[in-house]
């Protein structure tokens, strides 16, 4: 996806954030999350689900909680469409539920899981 790569590459050139927690900074995490659901979106599923998988990685504490619930549940939410594609349903189940579960006080899940 040749516009991803040149947001990469723009991105890359700038000094990394003092406060990348604030809403209104965009740093290299947020990056990676929006890469993750692009590519989903655009059903190029093997670097949309290394993205996903990358920001809930980095995102889960040692206790397995997040500190970015919001990040977390919505990669969660593009794991099971991609693994359902792959017929890997009981994966694509668990992420689902990760996602429900992660979001539990939030809206998150009013994002409708099928995406075109």
């Amino acid at each position: 996806m040749p516009a991803l790569t040149t947001a990469q590459n723009c991105w890359s050139s700038f000094p990394k954030p003092d406060h990348p927690e604030n809403h209104f900074v965009f740093d290299h995490t947020k990056w990676i999350f929006y890469a993750a659901d692009c590519y989903t979106w655009l059903g190029d599923d093997q670097p949309g689900e290394e993205r996903a998988r990358e920001i809930i990685a980095y995102h889960t504490q040692p206790d397995g909680s997040s500190n970015a619930p919001m990040r977390s549940a919505i990669a969660h939410t593009d794991l099971p469409v991609i693994r359902a594609k792959h017929g890997g349903l009981d994966q694509a189940v668990y992420h689902g539920l990760t996602a429900s579960a992660t979001s539990a006080d939030r809206s998150v899940l009013a994002i409708p899981f099928g995406r075109p």
